[in-house]
């Protein structure tokens, strides 16, 4: 992947709340937001349907690319996804879908 995509990326999720910069160090790590989204799953509620406003969010304010997955030893689920529109290639995963890792 190329690095201007990573940092494209990493900075969306600063951005989001979901990792914090430790300027110290100049090392990421999980963010307060990412908190609320656990709380979600641990609670046992219907993820999918909770986790769409969130994927919303995230993907208004990075304008990149979102796959909401579930993995499950080598396979993955997808449960939500937002496509960016100015992109090259795509690839295009709906939810419902499943791939190997």
């Amino acid at each position: 992947m190329p690095l201007s995509t990573i940092y494209r990326f990493l900075n969306g999720l600063l951005k989001a709340g979901y990792l914090t910069k430790d300027s110290s160090t100049q090392t990421n790590r999980l963010g307060p937001t990412i908190l609320r989204l656990a709380r979600v799953a641990e609670a046992g509620l219907d993820f999918r349907m909770l986790a769409i406003p969130w994927v919303e969010e995230l993907f208004k304010k990075t304008g990149e690319t979102i796959y909401l997955v579930v993995r499950n030893d080598k396979t993955w689920l997808c449960l939500e996804s937002r496509m960016r529109a100015s992109v090259g290639i795509r690839l295009l995963v709906r939810p419902g879908e499943t791939s190997l890792i």
